[in-house]
């Protein structure tokens, strides 16, 4: 994979570390600090980012919900919502313009345990909730962003080793992806016949065509804490590797990930201005890479 350093733009700073960005079509990115989503503004001409939140308060609620994970909406929603959220007690936050509105899942017969993550598929139709320490994934089916029926248990009788040490999940209408503490990867194929068992590729193997590389279950340098998509036709898998600031971009297979290449810094700005690990990215449908380090939010343009 084909390393490009590349000059970033600082953003504005938060009182907060921040642990989900989130960008979702010409929209400004939008931001978990804590308990309260605010939207950065992208100056593009001067490349400033100011503040303008929060997005509202969620409706319905006690007005605080501790958010664990974001994600993009498709803009045809009836809610009007920019950013989807969830909190550990399985509660929706649909993020707009204007307001927030609250909305609970309905649980599992088990109950949640420990939601660690949610995604959605390429159209935005069916909802992926990680609750690691059930084992388990739960697959909501919706329209227009609603999910309200009961959700059904995405494995069969194969269920992936060592789920209790999944940290995030992503989807596209083929495939679903775990991502692992220790980096490794695990692929399940979003369709198959009652017939026929579910048959998950654990662990699906790195393909790294670097020059003393060998394709393997790891990239020996890299533990990456975070996957997402970008936003269609690209079909890109892009991974965060937070103590390098650096995103790695794969071509997806059931049973593999081919590097193509990595996005980080240049090696002035790694060693003069970071301080600490990044914590977030995401890829913008306009091609921008935003990530947060502590409290500040980098972005870059024209990421490959």
């Amino acid at each position: 994979g084909r390393e490009r350093h590349r000059a970033l733009e600082r953003g504005g700073g938060l009182r907060r570390p921040l642990h989900h960005v989130v960008g979702s079509g010409e929209h400004p990115p939008a931001v978990d600090v804590g308990r309260v989503l605010r939207e950065l503004l992208l100056d593009l001409p001067d490349r400033g980012v100011g503040h303008r939140g929060p997005v509202g308060e969620p409706q319905g609620r006690d007005g605080e919900v501790a958010l664990v994970d974001l994600v993009a909406l498709p803009m045809n929603n009836i809610y009007d919502a920019r950013v989807l959220g969830i909190d550990r007690k399985g509660i929706l936050l649909y993020c707009g313009p204007s307001k927030a509105v609250a909305v609970p899942l309905a649980q599992p017969q088990l109950g949640w345990k420990n939601i660690a993550a949610f995604a959605l598929d390429s159209d935005g139709k069916h909802l992926f909730v990680l609750d690691p320490t059930s084992s388990a994934i739960w697959q909501y089916a919706g329209d227009s962003a609603q999910f309200k029926d009961l959700p059904i248990m995405f494995f069969g009788e194969q269920v992936p080793q060592d789920m209790s040490k999944a940290i995030d999940l992503a989807a596209n209408n083929a495939d679903l992806y775990m991502l692992f503490q220790d980096g490794h990867i695990t692929v399940c194929p979003m369709t198959h016949y009652d017939v026929v068992p579910m048959r998950c590729t654990d662990t699906a193997t790195y393909v790294d065509a670097r020059p003393d590389r060998q394709p393997g279950p790891k990239i020996n340098d890299a533990i990456f804490s975070q996957l997402t998509f970008a936003s269609a036709p690209d079909p890109s898998l892009y991974m965060l590797e937070p103590l390098t600031r650096a995103i790695y971009r794969f071509s997806p297979r059931a049973d593999s990930l081919e590097l193509r290449g990595q996005f980080r810094a240049t090696i002035e700005q790694n060693n003069t201005l970071f301080e600490g690990p990044a914590s977030a990215m995401v890829i913008s449908p306009n091609r921008y890479a935003f990530f947060s380090i502590g409290s500040q939010v980098y972005l870059a343009t024209d990421v490959p």
